[in-house]
């Protein structure tokens, strides 16, 4: 099935893994945590 053309566009898999392994490293347990330090880190 095709992506919708409406909406935001996916992420790219090479940033999700690379915030993923940020947060493992930085023993970050939630989502809405390591979006929170992602957002402060890299804006």
């Amino acid at each position: 099935m095709a992506p919708a053309a409406i909406g935001r566009p996916g992420y790219h898999p090479a940033a999700l893994l690379k915030i993923y392994l940020y947060g493992y490293l930085k023993r970050i347990p939630s989502s809405r945590r390591l979006e929170r330090e992602t957002q402060r880190t890299w804006s």
